[in-house]
């Protein structure tokens, strides 16, 4: 089974598209075979492809304007 994914990023990479495809050249399926009793069930269960869209807006992509600043460092110091 071969699958594949495309991902492409958008305005400064706050937008990201990703496309999926599944079972690419439909060539996967599963083989079953069942015993009930005195009866045998055997079949096939085809696997079609499929195509998936994923859109993602991270929308507060800035950092903390306080992270590694040295907040906090006055108190620390009293310690």
């Amino acid at each position: 089974m071969v699958n594949m994914a495309l991902t492409k990023n958008f305005l400064k990479d706050r937008l990201t598209a990703q496309l999926r495809v599944y079972n690419l050249f439909e060539n996967n399926s599963t083989k079953f075979l069942m015993y009930s009793g005195i009866r045998q069930f055997s079949g096939t269960n085809p696997q079609y492809r499929t195509v998936s869209l994923n859109l993602t807006y991270k929308f507060n992509t800035a950092r903390s304007k306080y992270k590694g600043t040295g907040a906090g460092q006055d108190q620390k110091n009293r310690m």
